[in-house]
């Protein structure tokens, strides 16, 4: 029961990468989201198969490179 479980989640996962990776962001918060989730896709897994579809998505963040680059580049202050 396991294994047919997985295969679904997996093939879910894959699905939900492909329409991440077509879709344009409207908007500089959708922008932040989808770039959140492509870094935690590369996190989680750096030998993704579809890595020029990655670079595609990533292309697609242009219009909001100032806003993106603002929010990455926040520090944050350690807890003391």
């Amino acid at each position: 029961m396991r294994c047919p479980a997985l295969i679904f989640f997996r093939w879910h996962e894959k699905r939900a990468l492909s329409n991440l990776i077509v879709l344009a962001p409207a908007n500089a918060d959708e922008a932040r989201q989808k770039l959140v989730y492509l870094i935690a896709v590369m996190v989680a897994d750096p030998a993704t198969p579809d890595a020029i579809g990655i670079a595609n998505a990533i292309k697609s963040l242009k219009p909001f490179e100032a806003t993106l680059a603002h929010c990455l580049s926040k520090r944050r202050t350690p807890f003391q």
